[in-house]
């Protein structure tokens, strides 16, 4: 499986995925943000049918991730923010 770019957000129960030999384990509160296309294996960890495993992902292609950052409004917004 490839993880693509975006954010996973574990509502309930608990994920490792594997990249590598790096193991990352996350559920709530905590949630995982991958900057780049990764291979990956994903395990569900813990579940059950009184709490069933809760998670949405949102995924961002590079050109939406460049439109965003080379807006007008969000360049505005950092010139104010200046001392």
């Amino acid at each position: 499986m490839t993880r693509r770019i975006g954010r996973t957000i574990v509502v309930q129960g608990i994920k490792e995925i594997t990249v590598g030999e790096e193991h990352f384990r996350y559920g709530s509160p905590y949630h995982m943000v991958a900057s780049m296309d990764l291979p990956i294996i994903a395990e569900v960890l813990e579940e059950s049918t009184l709490k069933p495993n809760l998670s949405i992902k949102i995924e961002f292609s590079h050109s939406s991730i460049l439109e965003l950052l080379s807006g007008d409004e969000l360049m505005m917004n950092v010139k104010k923010s200046k001392f």
